[in-house]
């Protein structure tokens, strides 16, 4: 918890460290004597390098939903040969291997276009330091040569393992949402 808001939360950190601010300025405000002087350079000094850290500090956490929302932009881009390098040589979604799945993915987006997708309610668990799960929430835009199908929702669940510096996907699995239900990645990708 002490970890998330240090690092990873850099508006809650920067609030509560306002609010701390503003609780020393008042008590110097009030007293004008030097103990509070000191409490509030000594406060405000905390608080600005506080959030310089949390701002050059990258969680595990922070890089998994950096490769997630790499990921939207790519779809939405329909770079396939870019979503190739992010997966992991020993990538899997159901029955589908990496070349297979790359394969269909080319397929599924030229027959569909996927605009402004949104990713949101990152769920984030990083085990053994080198793996790491993310479960999420996105919406997108979808349409075909014939429709549009409006902004569809869509729930996920993606597999992560580091190599080297860099997170790569190792499986995919859709979680079935209303009002598709759509189970498994080969009904996403008819």
């Amino acid at each position: 918890m002490i970890n998330r808001l240090l690092f990873e939360d850099l508006l809650l950190l920067a609030l509560l460290l306002g609010i701390a601010e503003f609780v020393l300025l008042w008590h110097w405000a009030r007293r004008r004597d030097r103990a509070s002087s000191r409490a509030l350079l000594v406060g405000l000094s905390a608080s600005t390098a506080l959030i310089f850290l949390s701002a050059l500090v990258h969680t595990p956490r922070e890089q998994v939903v950096d490769v997630c929302h790499h990921l939207a932009t790519l779809v939405d881009e329909g770079d396939v040969a870019k979503i190739g390098d992010v997966l992991h040589d020993e990538f899997q979604a159901g029955s589908l291997g990496r070349a297979a799945f790359l394969s269909r993915v080319e397929s599924a987006l030229t027959r569909y276009r996927v605009d402004q997708p949104r990713l949101r309610g990152f769920e984030v668990t990083v085990t053994g330091g080198d793996q790491a799960i993310a479960n999420f929430q996105a919406s997108a835009q979808i349409r075909s040569a014939e429709q549009v199908y409006g902004r569809l929702p869509s729930r996920w669940g993606v597999a992560f393992r580091r190599t080297g510096s860099t997170w790569k996907v190792t499986s995919v699995e859709s979680i079935p949402v209303p009002p598709l239900n759509l189970r498994n990645l080969d009904e996403w990708l008819r």
